[in-house]
């Protein structure tokens, strides 16, 4: 089982969809960091929440290096046309990779990811899918 993916099982959960965005997803984000690091959200800044995004999602990219260097270099091309705010997209990107991490094949639970807390979100109407509040988006990325 995936400790890593367990540790910010929230974080999962929110690139998955189970979590409402509101529009700054990096506050999202520094409220579920906030609450499994019991910090205030004022006192985490962006670089913690990338640093956080980055702690996830590049284990998940290192584990084939063909895929890993594809999509790091698709990453840093889309950023360099990403003139409007490079955070944001950044972490969209970032937060699209953690979404497409299988946790379930075959009706067989590869990692439990636990329940969201209502308490910290609002949690989204649309719990079934798999790649949750970033599909729209996911599917506006030129992958090729």
């Amino acid at each position: 089982m995936n400790t890593e993916l367990q540790k910010w099982h929230h974080i999962w959960l929110y690139a998955k969809g189970w979590y409402l965005t509101s529009d700054d997803i990096v506050e999202d984000l520094k409220v579920l960091v906030g609450h499994h690091s019991a910090m205030d959200t004022k006192f985490l800044s962006t670089s913690d929440i990338i640093r956080v995004l980055c702690d996830i999602a590049i284990p998940l990219m290192m584990r084939d290096q063909n895929i890993a260097t594809d999509r790091l270099r698709g990453i840093f091309l889309r950023l360099i046309q990403s003139y409007s705010d490079p955070t944001t997209r950044i972490v969209r990107e970032l937060l699209s990779f953690i979404a497409r991490e299988q946790v379930e094949k075959d009706g067989i639970t590869l990692t439990a990811l636990g329940n969201p807390d209502p308490n910290l979100l609002p949690l989204s109407d649309h719990k079934d899918s798999r790649l949750g509040v970033f599909r729209e988006y996911i599917n506006t990325l030129d992958l090729g």
